[in-house]
């Protein structure tokens, strides 16, 4: 968070001021378990040590953790759409919402910056994360930097004489469902004597792997209609889109709105610009700096070079009567200079036998790349400030060449992002689980993420909050490196070993945005450097980076002094102070930065370099246990004397302990802390941070450690940040009492918990892990809260993209591009185990299946190529096998297995690779 937040926490409001009692905690609990069966009863006694040690979870609960379970549809019946707004723009292109019943709606693709907020202050309600506890609804009036745009869809049914028209949104129909598969959205409309169903997809292009494919201003609309009844019905449906270029400028001096109809390839559209009164230098140039300068369309996709339909300029405020009762030929309209004139576009009606079906496309396009000077704000230390647009504008001119590109391409755009809806779901593991591990990734397609024409990537912390991309809230993030391998790579080279380097090694944690390091970031952004390579097909990326990660390394290290492993002085980190003394959070990621270095100077053939870190490595293991282990987890010894009055957790369980451990698992790398102390660790944040009710926890701590935002209410679970369960808490304020950031040791932070849940999924506390994970996903039931918006310092927080995490380690997926090694151990079900994969060229599904003592494994490649030299298992059979046999595309192929140090069993391939529709299959025999 930037120093803003020092303004804002004076007008911060604690959860409660006032001790909340045993008896008003003990209730909250019970009323929350009886309405989710998830954990209870408990009794006053449960609650004596603040967090019960027995958490006392529902059996059905728990065995759904790991069941397949049904899809997760929400419903109007169930009033659980009013929350709802998941993205569909491309990444890095605004942000976009569909919500529950199919509307579009948060319309901020046409600025910079997009308020995350009830208040006018941009600054103030993005820091307090307040859409959590006060969730933005569709129909609510979101104030100042975003815009309402009249826009919808109609259908229209004949029946014999009967005409009837419904609206596509909750005005239209009761009976509406949603079901969202990231970055997929399905909604049903049902019910009607009409007897007709329509079914809407819509989605911008997606496609892992493939950035420009993925990055386009523009949302698909597919709207599929089903006659149920027993007769003939015809059908027609109609689009309509105001103009709302330029939407906070008034335009009597500057120029005109202007919207025209036209056809292209069988294709209608509705074209909206603007221009200037006079073509005078001044007037164009006063008019482009507008916000929201652009042009926007809306197409109705045609069929085999058929003409799809008719487009129309509206002229009244009844679009869903006006789009159908205008007829006639398509024709160029002449330009409307109206306020913000509306063009409409109907398809050609269409006969329906019973039980037929049939498919409208709609196409949505925008652009508007220019960051006016206005919402610069912090963005304005970006190197280049000034002269960068939003990278589409490098690829199209307009909307209108943005249209055209995916009418061309539509077949390859729509084929592949479905493709990966498939092979995503197309898995044995809970759709719960598949459902929250991606979600958090669509904050690329919010106003978080923001990519340049100069071939820069850039994220705020959450949107248009807490700016530079900044180290150690992104160094969590464990999806984008996965899906879009190439934005991280880029992010660590241009950014981190890029404007943001210095001589020294050291590394500003914001980019530009100031001259300050914080450890915890340097480190954690030296372990992504190798993460980055090994997601890379080759070692060129290495080659490049690797002087300047080498000298960051060594910074560490100088700031080590002892070669003790250990980081004693003072340490800035994410929480947003510097914390003097040794502790288990930064000391493991510094080990971590050790291992990773040693791993990449092996690579690079720096022996001596790898020697080094390996010997402060292993003064640190020891070391760390030794100094910073309580006997159940490790702890900050915080350096009262200098410094009596910062913040620090001293005796207290912090959520991040062993952060650097469990990113080695991530990495394929050895530990950097002993297993049997890891394991307690994590046992520890289980038994003493998993609070069943993490709500009444921050009430009722309010005396001790007053404040903390709203990320877990009353009746909520979830993994506090810092509990204290042998004392402490008294300390930990140090003369900061009512600071914000002292109170974030109160809170439930999702990339926290994430980060843990997928820790102790490695170690194969796979219960405990779904459960910490289970809770974040049930506080963001659509019930509830917006469920595609994980809310942290500002809305689509990127930290929350750790959730990926859990599912490479619930697959034991470990992958080294260069080296072409890749690896499974499935934690769940291993017998009958299936879920989709990714590597540096290509991703698809792997499958495990053991009966009657064989061992089936199989690849089979979706998109993309995928060179592998190693392919290694988990054995199910838990012996080395008597015979193997590999094939690809059933031909057998010569391959070789050994049995590894570390139980797994590896087979050699020796430089096979495997391209789109290709199956390698093995099968082991015990």
């Amino acid at each position: 968070m930037t120093e803003q937040t020092n303004k804002a926490s004076d007008a911060f409001c604690a959860p409660g001021q006032n001790q909340t009692s045993e008896q008003e905690i003990l209730q909250r609990m019970q009323e929350s378990s009886a309405e989710q069966s998830m954990a209870g009863p408990f009794s006053a006694e449960d609650f004596d040590n603040m967090l019960p040690a027995d958490k006392k979870l529902n059996p059905e609960w728990l065995a759904s953790l790991t069941e397949r379970g049904q899809p997760q549809v929400f419903s109007a019946e169930k009033n659980e759409l009013k929350y709802i707004g998941m993205p569909v723009g491309g990444i890095a292109c605004g942000q976009l919402y569909l919500g529950g019943d199919g509307q579009l709606w948060y319309w901020g693709i046409f600025d910079s910056r997009t308020q995350s907020g009830y208040s006018s202050n941009i600054y103030l309600p993005n820091i307090l994360g307040d859409h959590y506890r006060k969730p933005l609804t569709q129909d609510a009036h979101i104030p100042m930097d975003t815009w309402h745009v009249k826009q919808g869809f109609a259908l229209q049914v004949k029946r014999s004489d009967a005409v009837t028209r419904r609206l596509l949104n909750s005005n239209g129909y009761q009976d509406i469902r949603f079901r969202g598969e990231y970055p997929l959205s399905k909604v049903y409309y049902q019910g009607g004597d009409e007897q007709v169903n329509v079914a809407l997809e819509a989605f911008s292009p997606f496609c892992p792997l493939n950035v420009d494919d993925s990055s386009l201003p523009t949302t698909v609309l597919r709207y599929t209609v089903t006659n149920t009844g027993d007769s003939n019905a015809q059908v027609t449906l109609g689009g309509w889109l105001e103009n709302a270029v330029c939407p906070l400028t008034a335009f009597s001096a500057l120029g005109n709105r202007v919207t025209q109809t036209k056809e292209y390839a069988g294709n209608v559209s509705v074209v909206h610009t603007v221009t200037p009164r006079n073509q005078g230098e001044q007037a164009v140039k006063a008019l482009i700096s507008q916000s929201g300068y652009g042009s926007m369309v809306l197409s109705l996709l045609g069929e085999q070079d058929n003409t799809s339909g008719y487009a129309h300029i509206l002229g009244d405020e009844s679009y869903a009567d006006d789009v159908f009762d205008i007829h006639g030929p398509n024709h160029a309209q002449a330009p409307i200079l109206g306020d913000k004139p509306v063009g409409g576009l109907t398809s050609h009606t269409v006969e329906l036998a019973a039980g037929e079906s049939h498919t409208f496309t709609f196409v949505l396009s925008w652009h508007f790349a220019n960051y006016a000077e206005k919402d610069a704000g912090e963005m304005e230390t970006i190197t280049g400030w000034g002269e960068i647009k939003r990278e589409y504008a490098r690829r199209f001119a307009d909307a209108e060449v943005v249209d055209r590109y995916v009418i061309d391409n539509q077949t390859r755009l729509f084929e592949q992002t479905l493709a990966w809806n498939k092979t995503w779901y197309d898995s044995t593991l809970p759709y719960w689980l598949l459902d929250r591990a991606f979600i958090p990734l669509n904050a690329l397609a919010s106003q978080t993420m923001h990519r340049f024409d100069n071939g820069r990537w850039y994220g705020w912390e959450g949107v248009s909050c807490c700016p530079g991309t900044c180290q150690h809230v992104w160094h969590y993030a464990q999806g984008m490196a996965r899906i879009f391998p190439e934005i991280e790579q880029s992010l660590r080279e241009q950014v981190d070993f890029g404007v943001a380097w210095k001589e020294s090694g050291e590394i500003k944690y914001r980019g530009e945005f100031h001259d300050q390091i914080a450890h915890d970031g340097l480190a954690g952004t030296i372990i992504r450097a190798y993460r980055e390579h090994q997601t890379s097909e080759d070692s060129a990326y290495l080659k490049r980076i690797w002087p300047r990660v080498k000298q960051s390394v060594e910074f560490m290290i100088s700031e080590d002094g002892e070669d003790s492993g250990i980081l004693r002085g003072k340490q800035f980190n994410t929480l947003d102070a510097a914390w003097y003394g040794p502790m288990g959070w930064i000391s493991s990621l510094y080990l971590g930065c050790l291992q990773a270095g040693k791993a990449m100077a092996e690579e690079m053939a720096d022996e001596e370099f790898a020697e080094r870190c390996q010997r402060i490595l292993g003064a640190g293991k020891v070391n760390i246990v030794k100094e910073l282990f309580n006997g159940e987890y490790f702890i900050h010894l915080p350096d009262l004397e200098n410094h009596p009055t910062e913040i620090n957790t001293n005796q207290g369980s912090f959520i991040s302990q062993i952060m650097g451990q469990t990113y080695m698992k991530h990495l394929g790398l050895l530990d950097v802390i002993p297993k049997q102390e890891t394991l307690s660790a994590l046992q520890s944040l289980y038994k003493y941070n998993f609070a069943p009710d993490a709500g009444a926890y921050v009430m009722a701590m309010q005396e001790q450690v007053p404040g903390g935002r709203w990320f877990a209410m009353p009746g909520e679970a979830g993994l506090v940040m810092c509990t204290f369960p042998k004392g402490g808490a008294d300390m930990a304020m140090g003369g900061r009492k009512g600071d914000l950031f002292a109170a974030y040791l109160n809170e439930c932070m999702n990339g926290f918990e994430y980060d843990v849940a997928s820790g102790m999924v490695w170690q194969d506390m796979v219960q405990e892990g779904l459960t910490c994970f289970r809770a974040v996903h049930d506080r963001y039931h659509a019930s509830k809260r917006n469920p595609f918006n994980e809310v942290e310092c500002g809305d689509h927080y990127s930290r929350s993209m750790a959730s990926y995490g859990i599912f490479t380690a619930i697959c034991g997926y470990e992958y080294h591009g260069p080296k072409g090694e890749l690896a499974f151990a499935p934690k769940i079900s291993p017998e009958q185990f299936k879920a989709p994969f990714t590597a540096a060229n290509g991703w698809g599904s792997f499958s495990q299946s053991f009966n009657h003592g064989e061992q089936s494994n199989q690849l089979e490649l979706a998109y993309g190529s995928l060179l592998l030299n190693t392919f290694s298992l988990a054995l199910v059979g838990g012996s080395e096998p008597n015979s193997l046999h590999v094939s690809v595309n059933n031909q057998t192929i010569n391959a070789k297995g050994q049995l590894t140090e570390n139980g797994q069993y590896r087979i050699t391939l020796n430089g096979l690779t495997l391209s789109k529709g290709d199956s390698l299959s093995v099968l082991m025999s015990y």
